[in-house]
């Protein structure tokens, strides 16, 4: 291997080691931007599960509160 060859061999693995240093900065950046989605996400589909849990509730209790039907009456 001669001289020219080696520098050639370095300067190539600077550069890949200089753009995958660029690189996981852009992946980091990207990964976290997913976890916030991912997060809002949650909150949204909890939001939307308390809502239906309080509609539900909401239900019961009004359906307990209505008068009971009276049985008709036999004629004799």
């Amino acid at each position: 291997m001669d001289d020219q060859e080696r520098y050639l061999r370095r300067s190539a693995k600077a550069n890949r080691d200089r753009l995958s240093v660029a690189h996981r900065a852009v992946v980091m950046q990207e990964e976290e931007r997913k976890a916030v989605d991912v997060r809002q996400n949650m909150e949204r589909l909890k939001e939307l599960r308390l809502a239906k849990q309080v509609q539900e509730v909401q239900a019961e209790i009004s359906k307990a509160n209505q008068p009971r039907a009276s049985k008709p009456k036999r004629f004799r």
